[in-house]
């Protein structure tokens, strides 16, 4: 009968072992790591690890990215996918015309001059509209600056908008009527583009 019983303990105990050796070998990755992201090297808890570790737990199951060694090159690429920058959106100008007219005579020649300066500005971009900016200068035949004008206007998608302006000159002793008004784009709409 001793023997019998002596079986029964050791049947229970391998039972036993056996239980334990498979909720280790289920769970066993799980709780080693936990164990070894909440202590020191002392065995002291580090309580900042714990919070990093359910931080991290809670990132990867609302979707984020979890990175190790082996997907260290997975996460690069998404990196070069979230690569972004802002350009100019596309467009184009077109009409120049500048009206060059004296609206009155002195004795030696034009003494009031209008220079009469337009464009049109046209928007290839769905996505965007926005403010240009033309900066118009009056120069005369010598290069000179002798004034300017910034135009500032709102241009939607597949709209041409023109941008115009006026200066006037006016001397007694007469006008140079050799001036031209060049211009400058100073400011584009822009938006983000990711690859």
């Amino acid at each position: 009968m001793g023997m019998v019983k002596s079986f029964h303990i050791i049947l229970w105990i391998m039972i036993t072992l056996i239980i334990i050796a498979g909720i280790l070998f289920v769970f066993g990755d799980k709780v080693l790591k936990e164990v070894n992201n909440n202590q020191f090297l002392d065995g002291s808890p580090n309580l900042e690890n714990i919070g990093e570790v359910k931080e991290i737990e809670e990132f990867s199951e609302i979707g984020g990215a979890e990175v190790s060694e082996s997907n260290e090159n997975n996460f690069e690429e998404l990196m070069d996918v979230f690569d972004c920058r802002t350009q100019q959106i596309q467009y184009s100008l077109r009409n120049f015309e500048t009206n060059v007219e004296c609206t009155d005579i002195g004795v030696k020649g034009c003494i009031r001059l209008v220079v009469r300066c337009s464009m049109e500005v046209y928007s290839f971009d769905r996505d965007i509209s926005g403010n240009f900016q033309i900066r118009y200068t009056l120069v005369d035949a010598e290069n000179n600056e002798l004034d300017f004008e910034l135009v500032e206007k709102e241009v939607g998608f597949g709209n041409s908008v023109i941008f115009s302006t006026e200066f006037v000159r006016s001397d007694m002793f007469g006008v140079d009527d050799n001036l031209t008004c060049p211009f400058t784009v100073e400011a584009v709409p822009r938006k983000e583009v990711c690859n």
